[in-house]
Parts: C-alpha cells; structure tokens; sequence
C-alpha cells in the first residue's frame, strides 16, 4: 500500500507506518509522478494532479474547508474524501468572540484615540440579552453557540436538519432563514460553501436583521454579496461587520471595505492556531489506523453535499 504526503511525518510517526511504502514531504513538481499509483494521500492536489491518481482509494486534506477541492472528478469518483474539522472550533470561536467584542466596544475608536494621545468617553454596547443567530452548526458553531450562552445571550441557528442543538434556543432549517433573520442582533456565518450556501446572503437578507445589528463572517468570501454588506453599512443599517474571509483573497487594496467605518478586516486567520499542522498529521494518523483495521473514517466529506 502506498502513501503519498505533502506534509513530512516525524521518525516517530514513520515509525508506525514503516509496513507502508511512503513517500512523503513531496514537492509539488513530484506529486504528479508519485501520485499515479498512490493507494491514500494526504494534503492537498490541483485538478490535473487528481487526474493521474487513477489507483487513489482516500484522500485526507489538512484542512475543515473542502469546496477548492471538490472537483467534478473528485465527486465523480469513488476515492473517500476526509478533512480535518474538528481541530478549528476553539481558534474560530476565539475569533467570532473577538471580533464582537471589538465591534460592541469600539475597539478601533480606543486605538485610533490611544495613537492621539486622545481620552474620549464614548459609548458602547454590552452583550448580555442580545441575540446572536449562527448559520452553520457545525462542531465550530456549537462551540461559538456554547460560549455565547456563557456571555448571556440568547442563540439561534440554522442548519441542514434542523433538530435540537445543545446551546441553540431554536434551530431552523434552511428554508427558514428569513424567519430566522429578524431576530438576530449578531449573525455569525460558519457554513460550508456550497451551491446552496453561495449567495446566501444579499441586499434582501441584510434588510430583514434588525437595524443596528452586526455581521461576522468566518466561513467563506462568496456566502456573503459584499457590496450588500458595504452598503448596509454605509446607510446606517448595519452598525458592524468583523470580516475575515472574502470572494478575492486577499481583498483587493481598492476594495471600499478596507475604509468604510464600522468594519474590522483579518486576513482569513480566524483558524489560525499553534502547531496546527502537528494536529492535522495526528488526526490523520488516527484516521490511518482506523482504514488499515478496515474501520468506519472519521470526517468523511458528502462530496455531493460539499460537507
């Protein structure tokens, strides 16, 4: 049986591997050869690279977000496709919390003021009581709606099948989402990309939260029409909007986001995390073990689903 890695393992871990033919820690200009007879890979491969891997069986990416990767002979094939969610929840809520708070308090009117040597007593908003409406409940948003709870507020959620969540107050399904908007005074985006989440939310589903409320997205760029939400915010509507994933990463320096009051802009790190590759490679050595004992993988990706 043979691995192909982009990512080098440690001694140790070959160690628990050395039945297996490995070749790993291979540059891209290899791969195309190596992955021609390659039974399981692990990392990430372009469209042409996945053409050739015609003995390919799984394939683990070290990443949660799979929709660069769903070509069409990916979700054609029979190769099992996993990811490694699971290992961002803490990171990404840190940074949803973050985010709200430094919104809420005006984080950024305190610095400008502290680089003018500047005291001015303005006004901020405080948590408790609000309501914070996540779509995407995933392990990430239920962490997010765990810790919102511990802040006293109130969650909503939308997800795919909408039965009871642990932390969410009340959980809809897609169809439902314009039920669902009005009542969100923070809404927070952690859904996968996919043909059904593209779009999703545009100039019609910014209208309906309430004015003065707060967007926050940490999925993907293109679930959210950033020309809505420049506009949103431009006429008073929206009061805030953390943005830390966009349609053209990086966003582009003549992008009106980057000047627009109320916006505070991260560069696609909200997973960003200490050792995080270290992670990904035990995760995929779990999931190793559990395909040569002939077992059920963990974080099987839908690939019609895209999740």
């Amino acid at each position: 049986m043979k691995l192909v890695s982009t990512i080098k393992f440690k001694p140790e871990q070959l160690e628990l591997m050395k039945d297996l033919e490995i070749v790993d820690g291979i540059k891209s200009e290899d791969l195309k050869e190596q992955i021609e007879d390659a039974d399981i890979f692990f990392g990430t491969m372009d469209q042409e690279t996945f053409r050739r891997a015609k003995a390919l069986k799984w394939w683990h990416i070290q990443f949660s977000g799979v929709d660069h990767f769903l070509y069409p002979e990916v979700i054609d094939s029979n190769v099992i496709l996993t990811n490694s969610r699971g290992l961002h929840s803490d990171t990404i809520a840190d940074h949803v919390f973050m985010l709200t708070l430094a919104l809420l308090r005006d984080l950024p009117k305190a610095i400008d003021n502290q680089k003018k040597h500047l005291w001015d007593h303005y006004p901020a908003r405080e948590l408790k009581g609000m309501t914070m409406g996540i779509i995407g409940l995933g392990q990430i948003g239920r962490t997010i709606a765990f810790r919102a709870k511990h802040f006293g507020l109130n969650t909503r959620g939308v997800r795919f099948s909408p039965e009871p969540v642990d932390s969410v107050d009340v959980v809809y399904s897609p169809d439902e989402l314009h039920d669902f908007l009005p009542f969100c005074d923070i809404l927070v985006l952690i859904c996968p990309l996919t043909e059904k989440t593209r779009g999703l939310i545009g100039p019609k589903e910014l209208a309906l939260l309430p004015k003065g409320s707060y967007l926050i997205n940490v999925a993907r760029g293109p679930i959210l029409d950033e020309q809505a939400i420049y506009e949103s915010l431009a006429n008073g509507h929206l009061a805030g909007a953390g943005l830390d994933v966009f349609t053209e990463e990086p966003l582009p320096a003549e992008s009106p986001l980057w000047s627009q009051p109320g916006v505070i802009i991260t560069p696609h790190n909200a997973g960003t995390q200490k050792d995080y590759l270290a992670k990904a490679t035990a995760m995929f050595i779990d999931n190793l073990n559990l395909y040569r004992a002939c077992k059920t993988l963990k974080n099987i990706i839908n690939k019609e689903l895209g999740y």
